[in-house]
């Protein structure tokens, strides 16, 4: 059998060119020579064979287009939706005076420390209350009511208090910052309306 790419004699039922390495059989299993037949031209008094000039087979590859990273886009979305909490939520700076601020933060921290603070605060002022003060009122009070608690259960109750610590330290924090940024799952808890 003759290649159609290099003319070059091969093995009558050879898969391959022997010097060119051209595949002479179809993706079907046809003889490249019986689809191509070579086509005679006479020049003169001399008689050629001339050999077509056959391409290979166009194998076509799908371009895949690799699936963005859920991960990557769930991240991207609760970035996005934070963002946008922080956008909509009032910054506590720019309602009130300064001096009304401070009067707020430093009974705000007083409330952390002291839980009769943030009650006589919280009675005394219920009519004329800021949000901030009010959000840290209620969570000083709820922190120091899971401390009370905490005392009462034996084995874990040193380490609940200490996690109401924490957390009251981080409340303090985010009043001084000027944030009514609520403490995760104890902000939830609303003893003030």
């Amino acid at each position: 059998m003759k290649c159609p790419y290099c003319g070059s004699e091969n093995a009558e039922k050879a898969i391959k060119c022997t010097s060119c390495h051209a595949l002479l059989v179809t993706d079907n299993g046809e003889l490249l020579d019986s689809l191509a037949a070579p086509a005679a031209v006479t020049v003169g008094n001399a008689q050629a064979q001339v050999q077509p000039k056959v391409e290979p087979p166009v194998v076509e590859t799908e371009v895949v287009k690799e699936k963005p990273n859920q991960t990557q886009q769930f991240i991207e979305q609760r970035e996005k939706e934070r963002a946008k909490e922080k956008a909509a939520r009032p910054t506590y700076t720019q309602s009130r005076p300064a001096a009304s601020q401070d009067n707020d933060k430093v009974l705000g921290v007083l409330s952390y420390i002291f839980v009769l603070v943030a009650l006589v605060t919280y009675f005394l002022k219920r009519d004329n209350m800021s949000p901030l003060l009010k959000t840290h009122l209620n969570q000083a009070v709820v922190l120091h009511v899971i401390a009370w608690v905490a005392q009462i259960i034996p084995v874990f109750g040193s380490l609940i208090s200490l996690a109401a610590f924490a957390a009251m330290i981080y409340g303090i924090y985010c009043l001084v910052k000027g944030s009514d940024e609520e403490i995760p799952y104890i902000g939830q808890i609303k003893l003030f309306k």
